[in-house]
């Protein structure tokens, strides 16, 4: 069976991120593996739904070549998993560059599927914003999948727009779907600030390019 490597938004581990591991197994059959990116950090220092203001001083500690590490050490092991096949593994997303930038990093990953995936780091919530996951797309190993919100005052549409642009210039295969009347968060798992008919177009959309990418499925 395909993997997924799925990653959560500043959040991390919540109920939310694994429903959306459940759901993506259970409908497109895959062997999905949900992301911790606060495995080192003490379990009493994250306030679970304290909101993003206070998650972001956290998520601002990981550091990004030791999180890619960790990936390639997660991607591994899903890959030698019996049940699945080592050479359909693909990643997905919310909010957090890291599923873009993972790409970009490791060859084995298959199809990159962002829902709404910074495109340019950000001060607020990035110690290091010298190289921004828009700098990598020269290297983007895997066909890429991006829906963004036409109002996301967070991740600009623009943003996601350039980096099609850009990663078209490298002939990189890369297709974007936009949602209007959405602002950042649109497909929120935790149900606040959720669109639900642009969720459902996009959850369409995404479990058709992950069977496509990663099953051969047209």
């Amino acid at each position: 069976m395909p993997g997924v490597l799925v990653h959560p938004e500043a959040g991390g581990m919540n109920e939310g991120i694994l429903t959306f591991s459940l759901q993506l197994a259970g409908e497109g059959g895959f062997v999905c593996l949900t992301i911790d990116p606060y495995s080192h950090t003490p379990e009493d220092d994250i306030p679970y739904g304290a909101g993003f203001e206070a998650l972001a001083p956290l998520y601002k500690q990981i550091d990004e070549r030791s999180h890619l590490i960790s990936l390639d050490n997660a991607l591994s092991y899903l890959a030698e998993l019996p049940i699945v096949d080592g050479d359909s593994i693909g990643v997905t997303g919310f909010c957090s560059g890291y599923p873009i930038v993972f790409s970009c990093h490791n060859a084995r990953v298959k199809a990159c599927l962002s829902f709404y995936n910074q495109i340019y780091y950000d001060d607020f919530v990035n110690a290091d914003t010298s190289v921004h996951p828009i700098d990598r797309v020269a290297n983007l190993w895997c066909p890429w999948q991006g829906h963004y919100g036409e109002e996301d005052e967070a991740v600009l549409v623009s943003a996601a727009r350039e980096f099609v642009e850009k990663a078209s210039a490298y002939n990189k295969s890369v297709e974007l779907h936009t949602y209007e009347q959405c602002g950042h968060g649109f497909f929120d798992l935790s149900g606040q600030g959720e669109h639900p008919r642009s969720k459902a177009q996009a959850w369409e959309r995404g479990l058709e390019f992950l069977q496509r990418h990663l099953r051969g499925k047209e």
